[in-house]
């Protein structure tokens, strides 16, 4: 499968911002206000070292940490006199600690992320998100859009769809891996109070504690995946790396209620969840900061979204686990419908209603298909009379559930289907 690695996000409503009165920690977190996000893919986890490797070698491309290294040093040199450039700057591959191939690549400013982004669009046959010089969303026909849901290739999250994702799909919870409290054998942050990251807005030592059980300060990221997933199987999304957004930054919380929001236009761009440095406040799900252009630091890297078009007429339907079978003790009358046992489904999307005598018309208008009960196969042939879809004892209008089916018509009809919307066929 093309997104081996992602979480299918059902879209819903939910209060997003702070839910807690925690009170912001570098950007406006409140009012909380209802916000509608449609489905969604999300990855389960940061992009890692290895998979950001790949991309570099496979297009030689140099990060914004290495080609701004030098100018930096000279800026930081002409303000302090005793700062000495060895040469040598921080960068994805040496961010200032020692990383695995599987831990989260670190060191990414935003404008590297949109092009690794574009470049696996690119390997998987899918439209480009992002205009490059612009840093502007493209739509699935390359023209400029502000709507997040024309967009078709791999992206960043929005804002609003990473804090739904961390939250569980909007559930009340301060952090995103389903927790209130954060603690570091749960999650990779600085536990300790000793960590340097964004030292203006550390928590007050004489109140660090209030929801940061004391722990440790790892000094570094972890292998992506280390702790426990959320309840939607997204691991990391408090701590270990930041995660870079797809809105801009400067954007104000508003009161009206909004549909996929994705603020554009800004200078710079959001970016959440914390990092292995920053202390619990900035982990939060709520918790927000805006980064100039070209910004990148040893804790920012991002994770990978994808526009979800729900089928039309379907239901999603969350998977789980259930006593299949019959729970009332009023036996079988074709098959067996016991022992009662445990099954375990994945999501899955069903029809809202059966498939109707107006939609099997379209089908067979469209291909010619003659049904089994027509060509009288199978059991069929063995009925007194001829009977079939279009020929029974009582009448139907367009919008009943066509029957006479036999497993082979609905099979041929799944696949005819499939192959209208451009999905491998089924049978």
């Amino acid at each position: 499968s093309a997104y081996d690695g992602f979480v299918l996000v059902q879209g819903g409503s939910f209060q997003m911002g702070d839910q807690f009165g925690d009170g912001p920690w570098a950007m406006q977190e409140a009012p909380a206000r209802e916000v509608e996000v449609g489905d969604f893919l999300l990855a389960k986890h940061e992009v890692t070292l290895a998979e950001f490797g790949r991309f570099v070698e496979a297009i030689r491309y140099k990060s914004v940490a290495e080609v701004d290294g030098p100018a930096i040093a000279k800026l930081i040199a002409k303000r302090n006199p005793t700062y000495k450039d060895t040469g040598r700057y921080s960068y994805w591959k040496e961010p200032g600690f020692k990383q695995g191939p599987d831990h989260p690549v670190v060191m990414v400013a935003w404008e590297d992320a949109i092009v690794y982004c574009n470049w696996l669009s690119r390997q998987k046959g899918l439209p480009p998100a992002y205009d490059e010089k612009t840093g502007g969303l493209l739509a699935a026909d390359g023209q400029p859009t502000t709507d997040v849901r024309m967009v078709k290739g791999y992206r960043l999250p929005t804002e609003a769809e990473w804090e739904f994702a961390a939250r569980e799909r909007g559930r009340k919870v301060r952090f995103g891996n389903g927790q209130d409290v954060a603690r570091s054998t749960e999650m990779n942050f600085d536990a300790a109070g000793t960590g340097q990251m964004v030292p203006s807005l550390r928590m007050p030592k004489d109140n660090m504690y209030p929801y940061n059980a004391k722990g440790i300060d790892r000094d570094g990221t972890t292998p992506v995946g280390s702790f426990r997933a959320n309840g939607l199987g997204l691991f990391d999304m408090s701590g270990n790396a930041w995660e870079w957004c797809s809105d801009t930054s400067g954007s104000e919380y508003l009161t009206d209620r909004q549909v996929n929001p994705c603020s554009q236009g800004g200078d710079g761009h959001v970016i959440r969840g914390g990092m292995h440095d920053t202390d619990a406040k900035a982990c939060r799900a709520s918790a927000r900061i805006g980064w100039y252009r070209r910004a990148c630091c040893p804790g920012s890297g991002f994770r990978l979204a994808l526009t979800v078009d729900g089928p039309a007429g379907m239901v999603y339907v969350d998977g789980g686990s259930f006593q299949m079978g019959d729970q009332f003790g009023d036996g079988q009358k074709w098959l067996p419908e016991t022992p009662v046992h445990e099954v375990e489904v994945g999501s899955f999307y069903i029809g809202r209603h059966e498939v109707t005598v107006r939609e099997f018309k379209q089908f067979t208008a469209a291909t010619g298909y003659v049904t089994s009960a027509e060509k009288r196969e199978g059991a069929y042939s063995q009925t007194p009379e001829e009977t079939h879809w279009k020929l029974l004892p009582f009448k139907q209008t367009d919008d009943e559930p066509v029957v006479q089916m036999s497993w082979n018509d609905a099979a041929h009809y799944c696949n005819w289907l499939s192959r209208k919307a451009g999905l491998p066929v089924a049978y």
